[in-house]
């Protein structure tokens, strides 16, 4: 199990992120469960910045993290 904890500072776009990315890592041949870890990942890097659209992170960030906790 991956935790990330972050500095929260806006979540407006975490869901839009998470339904965003779980998706596209689905159907890219992912597992299911690769798949929700990225996009949990991805939704809490999104809370971790101002903004909407301008908060949520490249694949390159989330990758980055992923490959930390791995």
């Amino acid at each position: 199990m991956i935790i990330t904890f972050v500095d929260v500072q806006d979540t407006t776009a975490a869901g839009n992120c998470f339904v965003g990315v779980l998706p596209q890592d689905w159907t890219a041949a992912c597992r299911w469960k690769a798949a929700m870890r990225r996009a949990s990942i991805a939704a809490a890097l999104t809370c971790s910045r101002k903004g909407s659209q301008s908060s949520i992170p490249e694949r390159r960030a989330t990758d980055s993290v992923e490959n930390r906790c791995n």
